[in-house]
């Protein structure tokens, strides 16, 4: 997607799985909407179905080319029988091939939720199978029809070709139609393979849902100052990145090597005692850290792929774009308010692997 000596274009088309006829649906329809006739076109596709979205790819070094693979897709003329017969068994292929990954992973998604996930994008054979043609159109018709299918067709995503514009009311209708969803039950552990030496430890905190730039520099500093605190103390490099499953199971996850010599509740309870140890003057020196790094980081030039993803993370989470002088806020973000109770008494869900 970053080589601008090609063209590129993108179909994110927002989705809902719980509300599918069959379960598998959007990822029949992922595979049918990838079968415009690359033979002939020569081009190169590929797609991924989520638990709120489908996402599909195309490029090639032909504008004409993906302009024919976009009016083929948007007039519905690729969800033909054949088409819709041929994603039925690449689809049951998968799930067949992935049976055993899949079970962890739904077993993980189950355990990290509390449960609160029962459906899974991959989709199951029997309800495959009983997929029709007409399933796929109405499927895809309905996206339409609600203005959830966005087209990006782009060579420099700073300079777009076709672009869908925007809801202006998209943020307000996600406020009204979500729900937020505590946890409150404790710690719990989740071992990927208990019969062999595990190296990794991922730590799950369920986050609210934020729509201010305000709330996404303040998050994004105190997980600076958590990485901070932990590489001085421990000399451990700390991951931290978001997971989110879909528009309420948001998750800050931390995940840091693990050398087995010391019991999980033991590190845990250590990683909370560095949190609680962060002192006002270590605040102040990590908040001008944070800031000097976040300018270089948002004077580089965004990445085909980074103009995408924050399009994509608007569309779906409600998450703005935050922009060079937004950094002022950071000036105003003081030690009382840092939430090191919320950070360090929030029941985790532990992935050991």
């Amino acid at each position: 997607m970053n080589h601008t000596n090609m063209f590129h274009l993108y179909y994110l088309i927002v989705n809902d799985i719980r509300e599918e006829k069959y379960n598998g649906l959007s990822h029949v329809a992922e595979h049918t909407l990838l079968f415009p006739s690359e033979e002939v076109l020569q081009f190169w596709g590929k797609g991924r179905t989520y638990l709120n979205h489908v996402c599909l790819y195309y490029t090639c070094d032909s504008l004409e080319v993906l302009k024919e693979v976009d009016r083929q897709i948007i007039n519905g003329e690729i969800i033909t029988n054949i088409n819709v017969d041929c994603a039925k068994q690449q689809v049951i292929e998968e799930i067949k091939n992935l049976e055993k990954d899949t079970h962890i992973k739904h077993q993980i998604v189950g355990f990290i939720t509390d449960d609160r996930i029962q459906r899974f994008s991959i989709g199951n054979i029997e309800q495959v199978s009983s997929i029709q043609t007409e399933d796929v159109y109405h499927w895809f018709r309905d996206k339409q029809q609600k203005g959830y299918i966005f087209r990006y067709l782009f060579q420099n995503a700073h300079q777009m070709i076709l672009s869908t514009p925007v809801p202006a009311d998209i943020i307000d209708q996600k406020i009204l139609n979500m729900n937020q969803i505590d946890s409150t039950v404790a710690d719990r552990i989740f071992w990927v393979n208990p019969d062999a030496d595990a190296t990794v430890i991922k730590l799950y905190l369920k986050v609210k849902m934020l729509y201010k730039k305000e709330d996404i520099i303040k998050k994004a500093f105190y997980e600076y100052c958590i990485q901070k605190k932990i590489k001085d103390t421990l000399a451990i490099d700390v991951l931290i990145n978001d997971e989110y499953f879909d528009a309420n199971e948001r998750f800050s996850v931390l995940s840091f090597p693990w050398n087995n010599e010391s019991r999980v509740t033991d590190s845990l309870n250590k990683i909370r005692q560095i949190i609680r140890n962060i002192s006002v003057a270590e605040f102040e020196e990590y908040k001008a850290e944070y800031k000097m790094r976040m300018l270089d980081f948002l004077t580089l030039d965004e990445s085909n792929f980074e103009v995408i993803n924050k399009m994509k993370n608007y569309l779906l989470y409600g998450i703005p774009k935050v922009e060079r002088g937004d950094l002022k806020i950071t000036d105003h973000i003081s030690y009382n308010i840092f939430p090191i109770d919320r950070l360090t008494k929030a029941p985790l869900r532990v992935i050991i692997k």
